[in-house]
This record gives C-alpha cells, sequence and structure tokens, in this order.
C-alpha cells in the first residue's frame, strides 16, 4: 500500500510526503551475505540450517522496511529570475532540496538449531 501527497504552498515552495506499508518474504536473502564467514552483519549465520530443507529459512527478508515514510521539499531560489544572458543560463532556475527518509527496523528471523 502507497499514498503519496503534494501540496505547493507558493510558486516557490514544494513539499511531498510517502508512505509505504509493505512485506517481503524469502528464503535466501541472508545467506551468504558476508561471503564464506560464520556470522552475518545482522548476526545470522550465513549457512543454511538444513540445507535439504531451505523452506526452514522462510522468513522477512533482511531488506524488508515495513513502513517507509519519505517526505522531500522544494525550494526554488527566486533571484536572477529576469536575468538575461549568460547570467540567466548560469544562475536561474538553482533549487534547494531535501528528502528524509525513515523506516522500520527489519525483524530478526528466528534461527532454531
Amino acid at each position: 500500500m502507497q499514498w503519496t501527497l503534494n501540496r505547493r504552498f507558493y510558486e516557490w515552495l514544494l513539499f511531498t510526503t510517502a508512505y509505504t506499508l509493505s512485506k517481503s518474504l524469502d528464503y535466501v536473502s541472508s545467506l551468504n551475505e558476508t561471503g564464506s564467514g560464520p556470522n552475518g552483519a545482522s548476526g545470522e549465520t550465513d549457512i543454511a540450517q538444513n540445507p535439504f530443507n531451505l523452506r526452514a529459512e522462510h522468513g522477512p527478508s533482511i531488506f524488508d522496511a515495513r513502513h517507509r515514510w519519505v517526505m522531500r521539499r522544494v525550494l526554488e531560489l527566486p533571484f536572477m529570475k529576469n536575468a538575461a544572458g549568460v547570467a540567466k543560463t548560469l544562475l536561474a532556475g538553482w533549487q534547494i532540496n531535501g528528502i528524509a527518509n525513515f523506516s522500520s527496523a527489519h525483524h530478526s528471523r528466528c534461527m532454531t538449531a
């Protein structure tokens, strides 16, 4: 699910916000994430519990972000709008942009021995 809101407050100021609700499940995204080392970056081993039963590895992906909220603002700089020639080419149309991204942490898999 995703929703997005755009709002222009003035000719030169725009805000956008978006929220995404998602879920990603898989069998092997945590396997081999660090090469041949015994422990992965997220504290998980990079070998299957049982290589003959990969269904035991089913769970949230390591890139699963259940909730994600992104905010963006665009501030169009008003100077040199009415300039001409080279000055307009070099100095007109500049913007200041900002993006903030918030997402929930991924949930660890329950590993059993």
